[in-house]
């Protein structure tokens, strides 16, 4: 999506974070050409720290995650808390979190996983994020980081509204008091 979103030298550039290369060496290889073809694209293939992904996350104009499979979606959601643009396929679980008014969501098709994608089941589907969609949003976002800021504004508000540790404490006691409530009506055991 960024190469055909941006040749080089525009001024935006990507940076790549991956893990557990040695695991796929073809699929790292493939991965390796097509950063090799663009000079703005800058690839991070090893583990960092907290702080490190932290930082990188901070100083990002944009945090993009065109997963095919996702569970809840950490660092989309830290990216969104800290209110950074965020750009991510509509499938998996940070739909939790995400929506057309905080982010901006890719569209997918669901595809066929195949054989040799541990742990996921080669006769399961997962996402398959329609790449064009994705460079457009790229595109809005590095043309207008006036409206980008904005909206991002409000994925931190929402973040902070219902998926702070207050928000869940907030929850938390209501149910507890919801259940508490209720105790009267438990059959009392001898």
């Amino acid at each position: 999506a960024f190469r055909r979103t941006f040749p080089p030298g525009p001024g935006a550039t990507l940076a790549i974070k991956s893990i557990n290369h040695e695991h796929h060496p073809h699929a790292h290889e493939r991965l390796l050409l097509a950063t090799a073809e663009h000079p703005d694209i800058h690839l991070i293939d090893h583990y960092v720290t907290a702080s490190e992904k932290n930082s990188m996350i901070a100083s990002a104009d944009c945090y993009v995650s065109l997963h095919r499979a996702e569970g809840f979606g950490l660092t989309p959601a830290e990216a969104l808390c800290i209110g950074k643009p965020v750009i991510a396929t509509r499938y998996g679980g940070n739909l939790e979190f995400m929506n057309d008014r905080n982010s901006w969501l890719v569209d997918y098709e669901l595809a066929p996983i195949g054989p040799g994608h541990t742990p996921y089941p080669a006769d399961g589907e997962w996402a398959d994020p329609d790449v064009e969609q994705a460079a457009s949003y790229m595109r809005a976002i590095f043309e207008d980081p006036g409206a980008a800021r904005e909206r991002a504004r409000r994925g931190a508000a929402d973040m902070r509204s219902a998926h702070s540790p207050q928000a869940a404490g907030h929850s938390m006691r209501q149910r507890l008091e919801h259940i508490h409530s209720r105790r009267e009506q438990w059959p009392h055991r001898a």
